[in-house]
């Protein structure tokens, strides 16, 4: 006798976390979620083949960091994905996440950086040309150069003294 294989309908817990790691929200695939809750990537189908109704609260909770997203609304339903207006794309929380891994000397140059380039680009704001820098010589910042046409390139690395 051959036994039919169903696949169970996913539970509402595997539906959230299907959004939640879809490209609109978090843009993250299964495997690295699992990845960095440290879990198997079998733990985490589980999910998406109707196998397991939901995680520990523990996993809960760090999931809900790592997407950005509302506990409550993970783990029971309740409340909306990302509550408030601002909402953080997956490759802004990706940058967000490099930027707190650099020593804050580093983090400082990089915020200098941003700043003169949306000065620049505030600055041009209304002209034809889509490039900033068009006709204009950026600031020079520390561990950028600008070369003539105006295009960052990396400067050459300077052992600091410490």
């Amino acid at each position: 006798m051959v036994e039919k294989v169903t696949k169970k309908p996913l539970s509402e817990y595997a539906k959230r976390l299907a959004h939640a790691l879809s490209p609109e929200v978090a843009g993250m695939s299964p495997v690295e979620l699992a990845n960095k809750l440290e879990l198997s990537r079998q733990a985490i189908e589980k999910f998406f083949r109707g196998e397991s109704d939901e995680m520990k609260a523990a996993n809960d909770i760090k999931t809900s960091r790592i997407l950005g997203i509302d506990t409550a609304w993970l783990a029971l339903g309740e409340g909306v994905p990302r509550p408030g207006e601002f909402q953080v794309q997956w490759h802004e929380r990706l940058l967000l996440e490099q930027f707190r891994e650099l020593p804050p000397e580093d983090q400082n140059d990089i915020a200098d950086l941003l700043r003169s380039k949306l000065e620049l680009v505030r600055q041009h704001a209304g002209r034809a040309t889509a490039d900033p820098f068009v006709g204009s010589k950026p600031p020079k910042t520390r561990g950028t150069v600008f070369s003539d046409s105006a295009a960052p390139v990396a400067a050459p690395k300077i052992k600091r003294a410490r």
